[in-house]
C-alpha cells in the first residue's frame, strides 16, 4: 500500500486500488493490525483511491465447513470498517453457500465449467480440446512404446500419435493412464506423454474412424476437466488463480475394516476424494471386530522363528494346542506353508522381527497422535504389556527378543515372579507357575471396534463415502490400467483403488496378474464381562505357553488366541474355546464369568514371513 501510495505521490494523482484483507486463509491481503495502520495513515486516504474489498475463502468447495461462516463473520466485520466499498468475498463454491453473497461474486473455476464444490457439478462444461492424428501403425505383441518403453504391447496394437505434449500442458502424469477419445471410443494413452506427442492405442476404434488428420477429443462431451483423471491433474487451480481445495484424486478402498478405515481418514484429510466399499452393514465386522486389542510393538514378531517347526510337533500333540493345522487339499496352503517353514530360521527371524517392530513403533506413535487430534475414544489404556513365562526355559529364552528391542530402542523390563504381580495384581490369585516375564511400559491397549467405528464417523463427518451391503465382483483392468470397480450396485470408478480386504484380497487381485502371499489363518477370541474388579486384568498379558493375549477392554476381558490353519472355515469348536478359558481361567481366577463370554473367529490375512506387504 506505501508503494502504491508512492507512485501516486509521483505522478500526483489518486491511483484506484483493489483492497484484499485475510479472513483466514493465510495467504494473501491485510491482516486486522496492518488495516488499522492503513486507516491510521492520512496519505493512504489522500492518494488511495479504494475501490473494492475483497477477501477469499479457504473451504467453500465444502458447504459445511465451519470456516466458511468464521471468516464471513471475520469479512462483516472488516466491511463495516469500509462501509461504502462494494465488498467481494465469495469465490466459485462461495456462489452456491446457502447466505448472502454481499455485493460480488468472483468466478473462477466455474467459468470453465468446473466443478466448484463438492458433490454434483451445477455447471455445465464449456471447455473443449481437440487435436488430430498424426501418424498410425501397428506394432507387435511385447513392442515397447515411447521413452522408457514404460507400455509394453499385450497384443498385436494399432498405435495413433496426436501432436500434444507436456510443452502444450497435458500433464506428463498422465502417461500410461490418461485417455483420448474418438468418435465415442475411449483409447487409451500408452506410454510417456512426451514434449509433443503422445501415443494412444485405438486397436479398439473402428476403422473408418482412423486416418491422419482424423479428430482426436482430449477434453469434450465424452471427458471433462472434473472426469478422472483429469481431475487430478488440470484443475489443480481455479480460474482466478486460486488453489483448488478439492480433491487431488478420487480413491477407492475396498474393505472397512482398520486398516480400509484408517486409511480412508489419512487420505481425507490430504484432499483426496474417498469411498469405502464393503459387503457387511458397517465397519470392522469382520478381522476387526473382535481381536486381542493389544498395541504392543515390542511383542511384534513373526510366528516363523527358530524351533517353531518341532514346537508345532509338540503343539499338534496338546490338548490346549496353540497351533492348529486342519489339512485340506489346498495348493495355496502347502505353498504358504513351506514359505513359512523356509523363514524358520536365526537370520530371517532376526530381519523379520526387526522389519515388524519398527513398523509397529511408528503405527502406535501414529496412533498417539490421532487420538491427540480428534480426541476418540475406544476403552484405551496406557499401561503397557506383560508377557508372562509359566516355564523357567522360556524365560530363558528371550535374549534374541531382548536384543532386537535393544536394538530399536524399545524400552523394557525383565521381570521375576514378584514384579509380574506388581504389574499385574490379579496374577496374586494365580495358582499356575509363574517363572517371569518380559514387560514393554509403552504399551497400550484398546477395542479395535470401538476404534474403526468412531474414526468411521469421524471419516463420514469429513466427506468420506461409505457404501455398505455392496460386493466387490471385480476389478477391471484394460490396456494396463485399472478403469473400475464392479459391485453388485454398479461399477465405481476411481483414480486409484486401494485393496484392503485381508485375506480376501488374494483373490480380487489374482485376475490382474498379482500374486499376494497372503493365507487365512483363523484366529479366536472370547470376550466375558468382569465380575471382580481386583482380580481383573490392568492391561494386557501375553500367555507364552499357549500363545494368548488376554487384556481389559472397560468393563470386560478379552482373551484372543491361537493359529488354526484351516483355509476359510467359520466354525466355531467347543476346544478352541476351552483353551481360551483355561489360560485366562488359570492366570485371573475368578475375574470374569466366563459362562456368559462370546467366542468369535476371524480369518487373519498371514503371510509367511508376517512382515505386512504394501504395493
Amino acid at each position: 500500500a506505501r508503494r502504491w501510495a508512492a507512485e501516486a505521490l509521483r505522478l500526483d494523482r489518486r491511483l484506484p486500488a483493489i483492497l484484499q484483507v485475510d479472513t483466514g486463509m493465510s495467504r494473501m491481503g491485510m491482516e486486522p493490525w496492518e488495516v488499522d495502520g492503513f486507516l491510521a495513515d492520512p496519505a493512504m486516504a489522500a492518494w488511495i483511491d479504494l475501490r473494492l474489498l475483497i477477501s477469499h475463502l479457504a473451504c467453500a468447495d465444502e458447504p459445511d465447513h465451519p470456516a466458511n461462516e468464521e471468516q464471513a463473520a471475520r469479512f462483516r466485520a472488516m466491511a463495516e470498517r469500509f462501509p461504502d466499498l462494494p465488498r467481494a468475498l465469495d469465490n466459485s463454491g462461495g456462489a452456491f453457500l446457502a447466505r448472502g453473497h454481499f455485493d460480488l461474486v468472483r468466478a473462477g473455476i466455474a467459468l470453465y465449467g468446473g466443478a466448484p464444490r463438492v458433490g454434483a457439478n451445477p455447471m455445465r462444461p464449456v471447455v473443449s480440446l481437440e487435436t488430430a492424428i498424426a501418424q498410425l501403425r501397428t506394432v507387435p505383441a511385447g513392442a515397447g512404446v515411447g521413452y522408457g518403453m514404460t507400455f509394453h504391447a499385450a497384443r498385436p496394437t494399432r498405435i495413433a500419435a496426436i501432436p500434444v505434449g507436456y510443452a502444450d500442458g497435458w500433464p506428463r502424469a498422465l502417461s500410461n493412464r490418461g485417455a483420448a477419445w474418438i468418435a465415442g471410443h475411449r483409447a487409451p494413452i500408452i506410454g510417456r506423454v512426451s514434449m509433443d506427442s503422445i501415443t494412444i492405442d485405438v486397436t479398439d476404434v473402428p476403422d473408418q474412424h482412423l486416418y491422419p488428420g482424423a479428430p482426436v477429443e482430449l477434453l469434450g462431451p465424452h471427458q471433462t476437466i472434473d472426469d478422472p483423471p483429469l481431475r487430478t491433474r488440470l484443475c489443480r487451480h481455479g480460474g482466478d488463480g486460486s488453489e483448488r481445495k478439492p480433491f487431488l484424486m478420487k480413491i477407492a478402498i475396498l474393505g472397512s475394516g482398520v486398516i480400509g478405515v484408517t486409511s480412508a481418514w489419512y487420505l481425507r484429510q490430504a484432499g483426496h476424494e474417498v469411498v469405502v466399499i464393503d459387503r457387511r452393514s458397517g465397519p470392522a465386522l469382520e478381522t476387526s471386530f473382535g481381536n486381542a486389542g493389544e498395541i504392543s510393538p515390542g511383542y511384534a514378531s513373526p510366528w516363523a522363528a527358530p524351533g517353531i517347526p518341532m514346537k508345532a510337533l509338540r503343539w499338534l500333540a496338546m490338548k490346549h494346542a496353540p497351533l492348529i493345522l486342519r489339512p485340506r487339499a489346498d495348493m495355496a496352503m502347502l505353498k504358504w506353508l513351506v514359505a513359512m517353514l523356509g523363514n524358520c530360521n536365526a537370520r530371517d527371524y532376526a530381519i523379520n522381527k526387526s522389519r515388524m517392530v519398527r513398523l509397529a513403533e511408528f503405527s502406535r506413535d501414529c496412533l498417539i497422535e490421532l487420538r491427540a487430534l480428534t480426541g476418540i475414544s475406544y476403552d484405551e489404556r496406557m499401561q503397557g504389556t506383560l508377557q508372562l513365562f509359566r516355564e523357567e526355559s522360556q524365560l530363558a529364552g528371550i535374549a534374541k527378543d531382548v536384543a532386537v528391542l535393544k536394538a530399536d530402542g524399545v524400552p523394557f523390563e525383565v521381570l521375576d515372579k514378584a514384579g509380574c504381580i506388581a504389574a499385574e495384581p490379579g496374577l496374586a490369585a494365580s495358582h499356575a507357575p509363574i517363572a517371569g516375564g518380559l514387560r514393554l511400559p509403552h504399551d497400550e491397549t484398546g477395542d479395535c471396534f470401538k476404534f474403526t467405528n468412531a474414526l468411521a464417523e469421524m471419516a463420514r463427518a469429513a466427506g468420506v463415502e461409505f457404501m455398505t451391503n455392496t460386493t466387490i465382483a471385480r476389478i477391471v483392468e484394460e490396456g494396463g490400467r485399472i478403469v473400475r470397480g464392479e459391485t453388485d450396485h454398479g461399477p465405481v470408478v476411481a483414480d486409484a483403488y486401494l485393496g484392503a480386504m485381508g485375506s480376501f484380497s488374494p483373490h480380487l487381485v489374482k485376475p490382474l496378474g498379482l500374486k499376494v502371499p497372503i493365507y487365512p489363518v483363523k484366529g479366536y477370541s472370547l470376550t466375558v464381562p468382569i465380575v471382580n474388579e481386583p482380580l481383573a486384568p490392568v492391561s494386557t498379558l501375553l500367555d507364552e505357553s499357549y500363545k494368548v493375549a488376554i487384556t481389559r477392554l472397560g468393563d470386560r476381558i478379552r482373551i484372543g488366541g491361537m493359529a488354526e490353519i484351516s483355509r476359510f472355515s467359520t466354525d466355531l469348536p467347543q476346544a478352541r474355546r476351552d483353551t481360551l478359558e483355561h489360560s485366562a481361567g488359570s492366570l485371573f481366577t475368578g475375574a470374569g464369568d466366563f459362562a456368559a463370554g462370546g467366542i468369535w473367529t476371524a480369518r487373519l490375512p498371514s503371510k509367511p514371513a508376517d512382515p505386512p506387504g504394501r504395493g
